[in-house]
């Protein structure tokens, strides 16, 4: 899965160095991707239209941000990285960074239209891998027209935006088109001078063109100021307001996370607070109801994304790093003193434990992990060498495992447009081939099973006693006879004179679950929480259908709800799980699903059930999402693999489904299943 990752800054963006800040940073990886790459792009002067006031910051402020990634952070090489420039840097500092860029081989191009659009599918085209950054920046003058944004290149005409100005639209495909995975767009317009200080029209920032910002799905944006607001420079700091922040941030000012790295959000954090703040110390004409304030909206992946790493941070880590190896030092003398407590097999299960959690950067369990081995400093007694072996065994083999993902904090307040996603029907030529079953999966233990979803077990919660029983009765023998609309009308008709009946709301919630009326079932859930938020797992299964739904905000806070409340709660860790790999977030996915397992091995089995039973309502999409977790927790369950086989076969995507069908011969290639799976492999690779 591709997620788009990126950041919309609606302001004037320069550079100017703090001395004074006594912070740096840290660039996040040593070597810089080969795939990086970025565009960035300033225009002071307009040469086609004399009524567009020229800037005086635009070319300071594509200059700054490119010195920033490419020599400060290294996030971006200099061969990967142009510049599209109309006039001069304004400050002896820009021009020094201007000379620095272009000595180390960054490209310089006219900030003309087709120049632009074409270097942006060049740079598109670089960043071709998951692991590749794409960075584009704009600053210029922008406008709306009938709710679309523009960008103004050099050449571009106030009365001609369609033809002659840079549309949002066309960069949001020009983006797409690239294969990376982390993708990050500077938007810095919006800039008409109305005073010595202010940029944008007469009028503030319209609602259409924050409405036109703020639909491009699946984006993260970070912008200057809100709809009513105004985005200011000023020339004492020769940048915007809000970019000089940025940088500031992005060089050491912002809160790093505990792993040290200054993410996106947490860059978003700092400018909510900073630019308000300067704006009242400076401008205290300034009107509180319209101050300038940054906002943010993306999906968690770029809220958590790295930029930079902290200076004292990396130290501190480093001491930590160096702390391991000299206490595998003492771990190997304690074997060779006191033979037969440590095996070979134990020590290599620690150096690999803790390789793993210095991978995912996990500081508390490998600080857990360092204390309990410098108590073996030699010499180490052997009672002290049996307490290791007792403690590795009981709590350091789960390590990895116990430290479950960041802790989740609400997403920015700015509304991600909910895409609601149909079950598609299985393709015609497929509807005789592909059947809604699968191999039966393992038994679970004896005294366990999947929790239910709301509404397959009786509730008393409300439930009304012997009219509900009878009502509930008829319903099944209505349902056995497939009549399913005369059992929602019946459901239906209870609630016009019960309305709080919570048992058939649950019923009438798990029937539109069951037909993938996804809006309908999430109400019905709704409004049991709001009679009974006591009902097991209601969060929960409200999370499973909004992250169904494309609806990844609410998903999200109805998890986060739950693993609040609950946080032993396995179901919810592993919907969770699902969260994150619909965002492209891998390393927090991974443990997310970890501690799901930590907390009930068999929670892989109950997704996979999951999967089957929406397998057998036939809505594919879904259960696919259900047999996808259940293979990152657990790969080898045989009946996942063939239901998702199944899934991508209805879905059209052929080459997945074989790929799913071979895995599943690896598990199970004698039963009958199997037969089945060679037979579908034949008819796939021969193309029908």
């Amino acid at each position: 899965m591709k997620v788009l990752v990126g950041a919309i800054v609606l302001s004037i963006a320069s550079l100017a160095v703090a001395a004074d800040r006594g912070i740096s940073v840290e660039p996040v990886a040593s070597v810089i991707a080969a795939g990086n790459a970025g565009l960035f792009m300033g225009v002071n002067e307009f040469i086609e239209d004399d009524s567009l006031r020229p800037l005086a910051f635009a070319v300071n402020d594509a200059v700054g941000q490119a010195h920033l990634f490419v020599n400060e952070l290294k996030l971006i090489s200099p061969k990967n990285t142009f510049l599209a420039l109309a006039g001069e840097p304004t400050t002896e500092a820009t021009k020094t960074q201007l000379a620095n860029l272009t000595r180390a081989g960054v490209k310089r191009l006219p900030a003309t239209k087709t120049r632009v659009l074409m270097t942006l599918q060049s740079v598109a085209n670089l960043a071709g891998h998951e692991t590749d950054m794409l960075v584009v920046s704009f600053s210029s003058h922008g406008f709306e027209e009938r709710g679309l944004g523009y960008v103004m290149p050099s050449d571009g005409s106030r009365g001609s935006l369609q033809e002659t100005a840079i549309g949002l639209r066309t960069i949001e495909q020009k983006l797409d088109s690239s294969r990376a995975g982390k993708r990050l767009l500077l938007w810095d317009a919006c800039r008409e001078k109305t005073s010595r200080e202010t940029r944008g029209s007469d009028a503030t920032m319209s609602p259409a063109f924050r409405q036109a910002l703020a639909a491009a799905e699946g984006r993260a944006m970070l912008a200057s100021c809100d709809a009513g607001q105004l985005s200011l420079e000023n020339p004492d700091l020769g940048h915007g307001v809000f970019t000089y922040f940025l940088l500031e941030a992005l060089r050491g000012k912002a809160t790093p996370d505990e792993r040290g790295f200054i993410t996106l959000g947490s860059v978003s954090d700092y400018l909510s607070k900073t630019v308000p703040d300067w704006i009242l110390r400076n401008r205290p004409d300034a009107k509180r109801d319209t101050l300038q304030k940054p906002w943010f909206k993306g999906p968690k992946v770029a809220d958590l994304m790295p930029l930079a790493v902290s200076s004292d941070t990396v130290g501190a880590w480093s001491k930590l790093l160096a702390r391991k190896e000299a206490a595998l030092q003492y771990l190997d003398a304690a074997r060779k003193q006191h033979r037969g407590l440590l095996s070979a097999t134990l020590i290599e299960k620690v150096e690999t434990t803790l390789d793993a959690i210095e991978k995912e950067r996990l500081v508390k369990s490998l600080e857990s992990a360092v204390e309990m081995l410098e108590e073996l400093k030699p010499p180490a007694s052997a009672p002290k060498v049996r307490g290791f072996v007792s403690w590795w065994q009981t709590t350091g083999a789960n390590l990895l495992l116990s430290e479950p993902p960041p802790p989740t904090t609400s997403p920015n307040p700015i509304a991600r447009p909910s895409a609601t996603t149909e079950t598609p029907a299985p393709p015609a030529s497929l509807a005789t081939n592909v059947t809604a079953a699968a191999p039966p999966l393992p038994s679970l233990p004896s005294g366990t099973s999947a929790p239910s979803l709301p509404g397959m077990t009786e509730s008393a919660d409300g439930g009304g006693g012997g009219a509900v029983d009878q009502v509930l009765a008829r319903a099944n023998e209505m349902m056995a006879r497939g009549d399913f609309n005369g059992v929602q009308a019946l459901y239906e008709q209870t609630l016009r004179s019960d309305p709080n009946n919570v048992a058939v709301r649950l019923k009438l919630g798990l029937l539109h679950n069951q037909f993938g009326r996804l809006d309908d079932a999430i109400a019905a859930y709704k409004a049991v929480y709001r009679l009974a938020p006591q009902t097991a797992n209601i969060r929960s299964w409200l999370g499973e259908l909004c992250l169904h739904k494309g609806d990844l905000r609410s998903a999200f806070t109805w998890l986060n709800e739950e693993v609040t409340a609950n946080p032993n709660n396995p179901w919810a860790h592993s919907f969770m799980g699902s969260y994150y790999a619909a965002q492209n977030d891998i390393m927090n996915r991974d443990r997310a699903f970890r501690y799901a397992l930590s907390l009930d091995q068999n929670v892989a089995l109950y997704r996979a059930q999951n999967g089957q039973f929406l397998l057998n309502c036939r809505q594919f999409q879904r259960a696919l999402v259900e047999f996808i977790a259940a293979g990152f927790m657990n790969p080898n369950i045989p009946a996942s693999c063939y239901g998702a086989a199944i899934c991508y076969e209805a879905l059209g995507d052929r080459m997945n489904a074989i790929a799913c069908y071979q895995r599943y011969l690896q598990l199970d290639g004698f039963s009958e299943w199997a037969v089945r799976a060679r037979q579908e492999i034949m008819r796939l690779q021969q193309g029908y």
